[in-house]
């Protein structure tokens, strides 16, 4: 990575965490409720880049021999 990569990614960071900083001092009276729905977020984030990753995989479980 080159050093404007890495000024590009901390700006990135900062900003993401600035405006969830931001997000959850808004909602500081729901905080448990606000963390659980940002943890199922997340997941289903997580789930879909899983499913994104590995859909090479999948399509030759489910039809071995269309896909070869």
């Amino acid at each position: 990575m080159s050093d404007f990569e890495y000024a590009r990614l901390f700006y990135l960071v900062l900003l993401g965490g600035a405006v969830m900083l931001w997000f959850f001092a808004q909602n500081r009276n729901s905080l448990g409720r606000v963390t659980q729905q940002a943890l199922v977020w997340g997941l289903i984030f997580v789930g879909v880049i899983a499913a994104v990753g590995l859909w090479g995989d999948i399509r030759q479980t489910v039809r071995p021999g269309r896909w070869c």
